[in-house]
């Protein structure tokens, strides 16, 4: 993506400032009209785990924290709300995140695609494809995310939160 003058906010985050703003906007798109707004926390996940960085503590910890939020959603079914907590128990007491190397490629579909959705119906059947995209795309590590999402199901079966 080309420039677009602005920086993302994070500096772990692997987006030219043109992809960042395209993200920023359909952000806020969605807190705009509820209508698109179903799918906020999978566009995030979907849009770190195609922008993971470089190898340090921060990326390294983004990518692990949202493949679990995809694979929250796409394999476990679970709401945002759900989906956050099961991401927060997940990583609780963890200090670090080994580097996950990325797939060559982040997947076919993308936040422009996204953005380029005419009506809500077309916006959400290409964030569903986007999340499922970027969530293949990590196949190789989809086991020590499960691994990983599973102890942050054990701890909330615990708690009785599920």
């Amino acid at each position: 993506m080309p420039a677009a003058g602005i920086a993302p906010d994070h500096a772990y985050i692997g987006a030219s400032p043109g992809c960042w703003s395209i993200f920023t906007d359909l952000r806020g798109r969605e807190a705009g009209d509820p209508r698109y707004l179903a799918h906020g926390r999978s566009i995030t996940d979907a849009y770190m785990v195609q922008h993971p960085g470089v190898p340090g503590r921060q990326s390294s910890q983004s990518v692990w924290v949202h493949l679990v939020g995809l694979h929250a959603a796409i394999e476990l079914g679970l709401a945002p709300p759900e989906a956050i907590d099961l991401m927060r128990r997940a990583l609780a007491g963890r200090p670090s995140f080994s580097w996950l190397d990325p797939p060559a490629s982040p997947g076919a579909t993308t936040v422009v695609d996204a953005a380029a959705a005419r009506d809500p119906d077309e916006y959400h059947a290409v964030v569903r494809r986007w999340a499922l995209d970027a969530w293949r795309a990590w196949a190789p590590h989809h086991e020590a995310i499960r691994r990983l999402a599973s102890t942050g199901l054990h701890e909330a079966r615990r708690s009785g939160r599920h």
